[in-house]
């Protein structure tokens, strides 16, 4: 404890030696940093000023080469003609240079390369004071000479090296090469952004000291410079002004002072925890003891429990004496609870504290399992018990119910067996066990009744030698997915053949059964006898694919079986038919009735329905098939079952029929009129006459006999005209056979508006035409030709006294079969509400202001109907009339 009191007082002195010891540490670190730092730099410039010197060394050395080469080429060949190819052989080995040039004995340029250098020719050194002493220098140590750098004629900025060639001891000339310092400068591989580089040559005539490449100055501090005694210039690398060298220093130095800090504090801290760490070994020691005991106590458990078959007396005498030893404190006692018994520890006294565990078996049986203080102790999470031991206390109750639940189970699985046995061998249809191979392994005496072998047969076959040889590929390749676990049960039909030599249709089911690995123990097989059910089906089968009659059955909206009749009526393939909606087989004007119909059976509205539909057959045409449907289950799901005969002669007899009805009607109704025409229109002029006749013969004087003949004549013209209206009216009722043909509406139209050209042009009428896409007809000429021109006519001449007729005529497409033509004008119009029932009477008039015999509308309507066409007029007085006229395409 001292020495614990002794660790409260030393955190702080301890912080502070780390401090000091570990802040003098860093300061010497930031000493030595800026010292390798220096150094570095230092040697950076010499690696730099060491690449870029030996560079420019190498170039002069290829240009010394070439240009001895050059001198010595000419010493010995010359080259009068072949200047410009050794010159070029020269450059293609060095691209270093970028001229070539060679002078006679006076100095003057005679030879240069390439030509883009011509203008140096005939040029003379010596004119130039610098390039004469240079030149001379050259010739008076008889070595090549470097000069420059100097501008040249053409404009860049050079370096020049010239070798004199002698001959027998005689100067001849100058070898010369040139290189372009923007040449050297791309040869020169350096970090531009880091490092400059920097010539420094001696003018020889002005002795001034002449920079290139760097124009700028260079700190000696942070340079590094080399003499190039081939040229006598002096190199210079430093680095680039702008550019900072990293220095971390400042963070060195300010990272050092916070990690003395964190350090002094991190010393302080564990300084300052060393007591409670001494206090946590202490307590965990202990946790660690009492954990030792709970698994002895388990392990105690385990070892009780390990014989089977013991009676629950014994095991819960031993148990409730092993229990105490699991817990804290020595004053601990342990009383069980079992099944109606009570069981306690030896030292077992009421206690103030306890703490327990329930037990609960699958057959009933219940318990409680509790342990106690009888003594007062220090409060825990859950009193005076660890958490730990409410664990142990759980863990022996689980143990004990696993235990006694074992037996339970043990028990109840005998009894389960007994009752599968029993259910298996009285099952009404065939069971068995079948190992992974197909060996039967366990048969019913059901399965023996429908494959005619006994058990003991069966036993020494496998399913493979009972199969039927079409079928047995199937089971063949169902067998290993189940093995697999690809799937987990198989159901289907298949035919095994019986001992017999008969075929047995059967319904198998086929589960795996698995071992707690998830290994394929063997399989349970279920064989149901539907042979009887099978021929039926098939009798069945049979008698639909022979029926006379279509038979179908629809599923989700499409066909899903249609026996050869369907597909013999309607052309289409069986695939076609499959694959296709049932909707797209009905024609358009009848897919609502069937899908309705078909909805209504499949909610169980009505359970069938006959009904009357179109079908469209694969080559377009319409067959009309009575329909008889209901709701049935296929495949698992409610499906329509039906049946569809043809009823397409039926129905046009039908349509025939009511044709026939329909024409005597109207001929009826005609003859009708026509005995109102005879009784009136006829009758009147001929009673007329008689009566004229009669006042004829009793008038004796001239006079009166020329006026009673005057009154005879106007009734024979009155007669001739009813007489020629039944005539046409007769030739359009008969006349139906005219040949149909092709007629342009608009062509039409002229034609009426020349016929009417003079009552046009008098009136002043304007007549506009759109047909829009109806142009042409496909109909009796002559017929239409009298509508349009009855039309037109009586709207002139009923037109407006106030207003310029204006007459309207437009076409539109209803549909694919009929079209709508319209006329509408702005005349005197007719009083539809008092004369609708007239309006396409015979000789019926409506306005008497103008000259006419009402025959024009009801030839228009009887040329209308001729041509399978209707008509229907609307009209207001003073405002105009609409005529609708349909007729089919």
């Amino acid at each position: 404890m001292k020495r614990l009191r002794n660790l409260v007082f030393r955190p702080f002195i301890a912080a502070a030696l780390t401090f000091v010891f570990l802040g003098a540490i860093i300061q010497f670190a930031v000493y030595e940093r800026s010292r390798v730092v220096a150094e570095n730099s230092h040697v950076e410039l010499h690696e730099q000023l060491d690449n870029v010197r030996d560079r420019i060394k190498t170039i002069l050395s290829q240009n010394i080469s070439s240009a001895n080469a050059l001198a010595v080429i000419y010493k010995q060949y010359g080259f009068v003609k072949d200047f410009e190819s050794v010159a070029d052989e020269l450059m293609r080995q060095n691209d270093f240079i970028d001229f070539i040039q060679f002078t006679n004995d006076s100095f003057v340029i005679v030879k240069v390369y390439p030509n883009t250098n011509a203008i140096a020719l005939g040029k003379s050194l010596l004119d130039h004071p610098r390039f004469r002493e240079e030149a001379l220098i050259a010739l008076r140590t008889k070595e090549i000479h470097f000069s420059g750098p100097y501008k040249m004629l053409l404009g860049p900025t050079a370096i020049a090296g010239r070798v004199p060639v002698f001959s027998g001891g005689k100067f001849i000339g100058l070898s010369i090469v040139v290189t372009k310092l923007e040449t050297i400068q791309e040869r020169i591989v350096i970090n531009r952004h880091k490092f400059i580089f920097q010539i420094e040559a001696v003018n020889p005539i002005t002795r001034q000291k002449e920079h290139f490449f760097w124009k700028g100055k260079v700190d000696p501090a942070t340079s590094k410079s080399v003499s190039i005694p081939e040229a006598n210039w002096v190199l210079t690398v430093a680095y680039a002004p702008g550019y900072k060298k990293p220095s971390d220093l400042y963070l060195i130095s300010l990272f050092g002072m916070l990690l003395s800090f964190m350090s002094a504090a991190v010393v302080y801290s564990n300084a300052k925890k060393n007591v409670q760490l001494e206090k946590m070994v202490q307590i965990k020691t202990h946790s660690l003891n009492e954990r030792i005991k709970e698994l002895s106590t388990i392990y105690q458990v385990n070892e009780l429990l390990k014989e089977e078959g013991q009676e629950a007396e014994r095991i819960m005498d031993q148990l409730v004496e092993i229990l105490p030893n699991g817990w804290q404190y020595e004053d601990c006692c342990a009383k069980i609870i079992f099944d109606g018994k009570t069981y306690t520890s030896k030292n077992y006294s009421l206690p103030i504290a306890t703490q327990q565990a329930e037990i609960s078996l699958i057959d009933g049986r219940t318990g409680t399992i509790q342990v106690g203080y009888v003594k007062e102790h220090r409060i825990e999470h859950n009193g005076p018990f660890l958490d730990e031991e409410q664990h142990l206390i759980d863990t022996i109750a689980d143990t004990i119910a696993v235990y006694f639940n074992k037996v339970a189970q043990q028990r109840q699985l005998r009894k389960s067996e007994a009752r599968f046995r029993g259910a298996f061998e009285h099952a009404a249809i065939g069971m068995s066990l079948m190992s992974p191979e197909g060996q039967w392994l366990m048969v019913n005496p059901a399965l023996s009744l429908i494959t005619g072998y006994s058990e003991e047969e069966l036993l020494r076959l496998s399913f493979q030698d009972i199969t039927h040889k079409d079928d047995l590929q199937n089971s063949l390749t169902t067998i290993p997915r189940l093995v697999s676990g690809e799937a987990e049960y198989y159901r289907g039909k298949k035919r095994y053949v019986h001992k017999n030599g008969q075929t047995v249709w059967v319904n198998i089911n086929v589960a795996t059964i698995k071992d707690e690995y998830g290994k394929l123990m063997y399989f349970v097989t279920q064989v149901e006898d539907v042979s009887e059910m099978v021929e039926s089906q098939m009798k069945f089968r049979d008698l639909v694919e022979r029926s006379l009659v279509g038979v179908y059955i629809v599923q989700d909206g499409k066909l899903a079986y249609a026996n050869p009749r369907i597909i013999q009526d309607f052309g289409y393939s069986e695939q076609e038919l499959y694959s296709m909606p049932i909707e797209h087989l009905i024609y358009l004007e009848d897919q609502e009735k069937v899908r309705s119909n078909m909805a209504s059976r499949l909610r169980g509205d009505t359970e069938e329905a006959r009904y009357e539909a179109r079908v469209v057959s694969a080559d377009r045409e319409i067959i009309w098939v009575e329909m008889l449907g209901a709701i049935t289950m296929f495949s698992g799901k409610p499906a329509i079952i039906g049946t569809m005969v043809d009823i397409t002669r039926k129905k046009i007899l039908e349509l025939e029929q009511q044709k026939i009805i329909s024409d005597l009607t109207q001929k009826n109704r005609d003859l009708e009129q026509f005995s109102h025409i005879l009784s009136h229109n006829v009758r009147a002029p001929i009673s007329t006459m008689l009566g004229l006749i009669d006042v004829y013969n009793s008038f004796s004087e001239p006079a009166e006999k020329q006026a009673a003949l005057d009154g005879i004549d106007q009734s024979v013209h009155k007669l001739e005209h009813v007489i020629r209206d039944l005539n046409d009216i007769l030739s359009v009722k008969n006349a139906l056979s005219e040949v149909k043909s092709k007629v342009n509406l608009q062509s039409l139209l002229e034609e009426v508006k020349s016929l009417l050209d003079t009552t046009i042009r008098g009136k002043e009428a304007k007549i506009i035409a759109n047909f829009g896409d109806v142009t042409e007809l496909y109909t009796i000429r002559a017929y239409i030709t009298s509508i349009f021109y009855n039309i037109v006519a009586n709207s002139l001449k009923y037109a407006h006294p106030g207003r310029i007729p204006e007459i309207s005529i437009s076409g539109i497409r209803l549909d694919e079969q009929i079209v709508q033509l319209r006329f509408t004008d702005n005349g005197i119009g007719i009083d539809t509400t008092k004369n609708q029932s007239k309006l396409f009477g015979l000789y019926n008039r409506f306005n008497f202001t103008v000259e006419g015999r009402g025959l024009g509308l009801f030839m228009v309507k009887t040329q209308v109907e001729a041509l399978k066409g209707t008509i229907e007029l609307s009209s207001e007085l003073d405002k105009g009339t609409d005529i609708y006229i349909r007729l089919p395409l």
